[in-house]
C-alpha cells in the first residue's frame, strides 16, 4: 500500500530563525501517517472495528536542510512487513 502527502510550509510553521524547527517535522510525518490510514480505509477496519490503537516507538529522522515558507513537504509511505509489525518507510 502507498500514501503520497504533500504539505505546503506556511509561515506559522517556521520558528524565530525562520524555518522550520526540528519538533515539527514530527508532526508532519504524523500527517502523512494519518493520510496513510485514510487512504487504505484503516481508520474504521482497524481502529473502530478490532480496537486497536497503533503508536509510535522509533522515530528516525536525517535532516538535509531547514524549510522555509513557500516549500513544500511530500510525504510517502511505503510500507513493508517485518514479522507481526509494519514499517514505514517515509520520504519527507
Amino acid at each position: 500500500m502507498r500514501s503520497i502527502n504533500e504539505i505546503k510550509i506556511r509561515g506559522y510553521h517556521e520558528d524565530h530563525f525562520q524555518h522550520v524547527n526540528h519538533t515539527r517535522y514530527l508532526e508532519f510525518l504524523e500527517e502523512g501517517r494519518w493520510t496513510y490510514f485514510e487512504d487504505n480505509n484503516l481508520i474504521e477496519n482497524l481502529f473502530h472495528r478490532k480496537g486497536l490503537f497503533l503508536a509510535v516507538v522509533n522515530m528516525n529522522i536525517n535532516y538535509r536542510r531547514g524549510a522555509v515558507a513557500g516549500d513544500i513537504l511530500r510525504i510517502e509511505k511505503l510500507d513493508e512487513k517485518i514479522g507481526k509489525k509494519i514499517s514505514f518507510k517515509e520520504v519527507l
